[in-house]
């Protein structure tokens, strides 16, 4: 996520196992990992809620990280299911 953030190229195998990783979880669960990852990351870098122009890593601002993530599913082509109705989309929010 901090190679896309900054704009960079992903190596295919990085994504990969990026995609991996997150197919483990049931449609259900991948927006709610996705996130906690996220609250996890911010934690140990010590970026405070709330600070969404604040650089997350060195030319990746936070609101970018966010939009990063959520295209997670999207670039994974991984579907989740947003409502009881069982309709799918492919964007965390």
């Amino acid at each position: 996520m901090k190679l896309q953030c900054m704009g960079a190229p992903v190596p295919e195998a990085v994504l990969r196992n990026c995609c991996q990783q997150v197919a483990k979880y049931t449609d259900w669960c991948r927006c709610r990992a996705i996130s906690s990852m996220m609250i996890d990351m911010y934690r140990e870098l010590g970026v405070q809620k709330g600070h969404a122009a604040r650089e997350v890593f060195l030319g990746c601002r936070r609101n970018v990280m966010e939009v990063t993530a959520e295209s997670v599913l999207a670039v994974c082509r991984l579907p989740i299911i947003i409502d009881a109705g069982g309709q799918q989309a492919y964007v965390c929010t």
